[in-house]
């Protein structure tokens, strides 16, 4: 079976109350092909996806939570021995990503709070009681080993981050790549080419300081039978911080301090509740 889609705008909406979770896809296509032979065991498929440009959104009450463009983006899966021993082989590739999550922290725990309380409401008009009232034990078959190899490949990796209001963190990174196999044991390694971090304030638009590294590569392995062992390696060829002005870093960090504060606050107080 071959199944091909190619479409040239693609755009979709998820509403869940006052939160909202827009995709837009331009130039996409889509391939997949699904090999069973009569004389074999051995079940077989792959797909392919591509989309030219790629744009995700969160918002919450007309608020942007989360954004995310993509630019050449490639994804292919395939699969074999699937009903033996399953083989899954996956690669991912991109040209440029952008991902910026700066919401304040208001808006965050008024996204939680209202996201908390739908979900409450959907719960009480469905009964998950009745299928827990008798215990049913079975004993389910052991499901068969599967051997995963992915890699990702992304360039041009720029992400925008605030994590507590006003304190910004940025990251800029010419190239970075993933890869991790399951066959005998499991082995992962990240490879970072050329990548900078900044450290600011949102409030008062002054950068505290700037990481910049050069090449980076983390590899390690781990073993989970009969007793978990991992092995791990980090090396890095450049690595140089930068200050920003002691004076001017004094003023911007009191005022950023009050708010920082507060927000820290706000989110322990979330907390306890949401407990």
């Amino acid at each position: 079976v071959n199944v091909a889609v190619v479409f040239d705008s693609c755009d979709l909406l998820f509403a869940f109350g006052k939160t909202e979770l827009s995709m837009l896809i331009l130039s996409g296509k889509t391939s997949a092909l699904l090999e069973s032979p009569k004389e074999s065991i051995r079940q077989g498929g792959s797909m392919i996806i591509y989309a030219k440009r790629s744009e995700i959104s969160l918002q919450h009450n007309h608020k942007l939570l989360l954004e995310t463009q993509i630019t050449s983006l490639s994804t292919v899966f395939a699969a074999e021995s699937l009903n033996y021993k399953p083989n899954i082989l996956t690669n991912i590739q991109c040209n440029d990503i952008h991902v910026r999550i700066m919401p304040e922290t208001d808006t965050v725990i008024q996204f939680v709070k209202d996201f908390k309380s739908k979900v409450d409401d959907v719960k009480e008009n469905f009964d998950f009681s009745a299928g827990s009232k008798e215990a049913v034990t079975k004993a389910e078959p052991a499901l068969p080993r599967v051997d995963l190899d992915v890699s990702c490949s992304f360039s041009n990796v720029s992400v925008e981050l605030m994590p507590l209001s006003p304190l910004q963190y940025r990251q800029e990174t010419k190239k970075l790549e993933l890869t991790f196999n399951s066959q005998r044991t499991q082995n992962f390694e990240i490879n970072v080419w050329d990548s900078d971090v900044y450290l600011g304030s949102h409030l008062t638009k002054q950068q505290y300081l700037r990481l910049s590294l050069g090449n980076i590569s983390l590899k390690g392995s781990s073993i989970l039978l009969p007793s978990i062992i991992v092995n791990a390696e980090i090396s890095a060829s450049v690595v140089k911080l930068t200050f920003s002005e002691p004076h001017r870093l004094l003023i911007s960090f009191l005022q950023d301090e009050r708010v920082a504060s507060s927000s820290l606050k706000k989110l322990l107080a979330l907390k306890r509740t949401l407990l």
